[in-house]
């Protein structure tokens, strides 16, 4: 008895799920933290750069892939990254731009004091402080 030659085949509703012949049929990529984290900073791109409008937030497909983007000779030296500016993720480039550290830590501190004017302690001291100059004006005035 020889079992070499018996060739199971797999039932349909087993296949993985691909992008197609079109695509050389990519498989899904397995989710880790750090891919989780880059298409999360991918969809919140829009609050990154204030001056650049992005239409809606790109919403993952079942099959993901991250690939290298390689400059070919055509580009100009000056428009490409150097080696230094390169980084791993996602991630990892947006918290090295200095520019968006800046407007994100800017945009942050603006939050935290409005949320701090609103807090308990602060109303009341919103609403005596213009019974106080109201007072003054009126002794100033006898």
């Amino acid at each position: 008895y020889d079992n070499s030659s018996i060739t199971i085949d797999k039932p349909k509703n087993e296949l993985k799920p691909t992008l197609g012949r079109g695509w050389f049929n990519l498989e899904p990529l397995k989710m880790d933290a750090a891919i989780k984290r880059d298409i999360s900073m991918i969809q919140m791109r829009n609050y990154m750069d204030p001056k650049r409008f992005y239409k809606n937030p790109d919403k993952p497909g079942q099959v993901v892939h991250i690939g290298t983007v390689i400059e070919g000779p055509s580009e100009y030296k000056s428009g490409r990254l150097t080696n230094r500016e390169r980084k791993q993720s996602i991630v990892e480039e947006i918290l090295a731009d200095q520019s968006i550290r800046e407007y994100s830590k800017r945009k942050y501190l603006e939050i935290q004091k409005e949320h701090a004017y609103k807090r308990k302690g602060n109303f009341k001291k919103r609403r005596i402080q213009p019974l106080r100059t109201t007072n003054k004006k009126i002794k100033a005035l006898f």
